[in-house]
């Protein structure tokens, strides 16, 4: 609408003039000037340049509202860059001042566009890095290395490596704004002069890397299990990438053990923030690692008075008594019940993609998630499988069927390798008639559960609410395991 606005205005402009400088010998006359007044000659010359300078500014418009944003940007998907439109817009200056000077003034054009070329060749001395600066803004335009909304990292700069979002292209200088906020202006011949990586281009999914180093004692297999865990773990938030998935690599052998790189994927489309992202990497690389016992290696000093042990040893598996001592659901038994469960409980390796259970079978048992992600399906309206959720190592599903005999509610399939530990009736049978107390305590959690997976009741009704499910499912496991109340 503003283009078409100025377009317009600038054509009523032209068209006045014309008609103005046409009338201009008898407004003239009206006046009582005559060709030989001085004034008379200088009125229709200044008519003759405003005429001039109309009809450049409506070329102009017309070669923006046609060329730029018409047939180029229908041809290449593209908008035209300020710059590119500038150059155009100066490309016509240039060819209209000497034929302006020619047809008004009645100069020698040739000897006219030599005096501007001798000055040009002078100044260009004197303002070498600003040139330098308006080529290199041209060709980033022409080339479209990287666009207003990219984000690029800028390296070997003389004000060292510069990461954020491009924001505005000038003549001169790009401008850039990085996750903290902070705001770069940087001059387009040290981006002439660097190597630019462009993370959200060609594609806006770009792959980072976070480094882990881990024990030698730990088996490559297991290492690489575990990080692919924690990695995946995280794919949930929306500044991740879940396709394609995270991967694990070793690097190297470091002096303290083995060098892993966690590789992920982020949207760069839109804000984000690398930092917080890796962070959130390495926290749950932190979890995983501690719900397994491990931790990053790190330089040691020992000293071994007799044999020498063999460090690459084997290392023991995790013991699952640990992680169920960090399960909420588990934190009421104690550790002698927590150790019976550990023993007695099935540990089972599942393959990724493999279903472990599916909704609506019959079941009567527990798992908990010793190492893995597994994600969690259940069925729209229309009956079609889609995907709610996921689980992590240190949590548990199944647990509705395990305490009342329910089917199960919902199909849970492994990412990549996944290990439980399976808890039957059986088992939990014998904790539950030795203390049958805990029966209630039980049902209050898993009403708990129940309710925060369920659409979010008003302040008023969740009391009630939850008392009531509770109730329910108290009487439900009372029934299933034959407890007297």
């Amino acid at each position: 609408m503003r283009k078409t606005t100025k377009l317009l205005l600038s054509i009523g402009v032209l068209i006045g003039t014309i008609i103005l400088y046409q009338a201009g010998p008898y407004i003239l006359s009206t006046a009582g000037l005559t060709p030989a007044s001085p004034y008379y000659a200088q009125f229709l010359i200044g008519l003759l340049l405003l005429i001039w300078i109309s009809g450049v500014v409506v070329i102009c418009i017309l070669i923006r509202v046609l060329i730029w944003d018409g047939l180029v940007k229908r041809a290449t998907g593209l908008s035209s860059s300020g710059l590119i439109k500038q150059l155009s817009d100066f490309t016509i200056i240039l060819i209209a001042v000497p034929l302006a000077a020619k047809v008004i003034f009645d100069q020698n054009v040739i000897a006219f566009v030599t005096a501007l070329g001798a000055v040009g060749v002078v100044l260009s001395f004197g303002i070498k890095e600003l040139i330098s600066d308006l080529m290199t803004g041209l060709a980033v335009n022409l080339e479209h290395s990287f666009t207003i909304g990219d984000w690029i990292s800028i390296h070997d700069g003389q004000a060292g490596q510069i990461f954020g979002r491009v924001t505005q292209i000038h003549w001169r200088t790009t401008h850039l704004v990085d996750e903290n906020q902070s705001y770069f202006i940087v001059p387009n011949r040290e981006i002439g002069n660097s190597t630019i990586t462009v993370y959200s281009n060609p594609t806006p999914h770009y792959r980072f890397a976070v480094p882990v180093e881990l024990d030698y004692t730990v088996e490559a297999a297991d290492a690489k299990r575990i990080l692919f865990a924690a990695a995946m773990a995280v794919t949930q938030n929306p500044t991740f990438v879940r396709a394609p998935k995270p991967s694990i690599v070793i690097e190297n052998f470091l002096a303290s053990g083995v060098g892993y790189s966690v590789r992920f994927c982020l949207d760069m489309s839109d804000d984000v923030s690398v930092v917080n992202a890796k962070s959130l990497v390495l926290e749950s690389i932190f979890r995983h690692l501690r719900l397994e016992g491990l931790s990053p290696s790190f330089s040691k000093l020992e000293s071994y008075p007799s044999e020498f042990p063999d460090l690459l040893a084997v290392r023991p598996p995790p013991d699952p008594a640990k992680v169920l001592a960090n399960i909420s659901f588990l934190k009421l038994l104690t550790d002698t019940e927590r150790d019976y469960i550990s023993k007695h409980g099935r540990i089972s390796l599942w393959k990724p993609q493999q279903t472990i259970i599916e909704k609506g079978d019959a079941g009567e048992s527990m798992f908990v998630v010793l190492e893995g992600v597994l994600e969690v399906f259940g069925n729209s309206e229309n009956g079609v499988r889609i995907r709610v959720g996921q689980i992590q190592a240190g949590e548990i599903f199944g647990e509705m069927s395990l305490l009342t005999g329910e089917p199960r509610n919902a199909t849970i399939i492994a990412i990549g390798p996944v290990r439980t530990l399976e808890i039957t009736k059986g088992e939990f049978a014998k904790i539950l008639q030795a203390r049958p107390e805990i029966c209630e305590t039980l049902a209050d959690i898993m009403s708990e559960r129940q309710r925060d997976s369920e659409s979010a009741l008003s302040d008023e009704e969740t009391e009630a609410q939850r008392q009531h499910i509770a109730k329910q499912v108290y009487s439900k496991v009372q029934a299933f395991f034959g407890i007297s109340k």
